[in-house]
């Protein structure tokens, strides 16, 4: 058999990982493990991490919709902020003569854009 000495093997996986050290076991009917697997599948997590958020939480996570939504908010609400950050550094800079101010306009539109995004995040809360 070839061997190449400049060629190391890949090293042994080891289930315990520094985020999750503990095990536990879990015994069930096969009608139990169906219907677990089924939540788990629903709510797009492990089963071991569905039993743990389950014991965990008197409710189950919010299903993959409602995640995606909330992330999508997220998002919106970080280039929301980044345009924000954008027009202070541009009025900021026209203050020290780099420049000239951003336009009314701009304002207006990242006002009303923060406006609307405030009112999508208080109804989704």
């Amino acid at each position: 058999m070839y061997s190449n000495p400049n060629i190391q093997p890949k090293p042994k996986r080891h289930w315990r990982s520094k985020r999750y050290p503990a095990t536990i076991t879990i015994r069930c009917s096969e009608t139990e493990y169906r219907k677990l697997a089924e939540q788990a599948t629903n709510h797009a997590l492990s089963i071991s991490r569905y039993c743990v958020w389950a014991g965990k939480r008197a409710a189950p996570p919010p299903p993959p919709e409602e995640t995606e939504k909330l992330k999508r908010l997220l998002y919106d609400l970080h280039k929301l902020a980044n345009n924000v950050n954008q027009l202070a550094h541009t009025l900021h800079a026209s203050r020290r003569g780099n420049g000239l101010p951003p336009s009314a306009a701009d304002i207006a539109t990242a006002a009303t854009s923060v406006g609307e995004l405030i009112a999508e995040l208080r109804a989704q809360i």
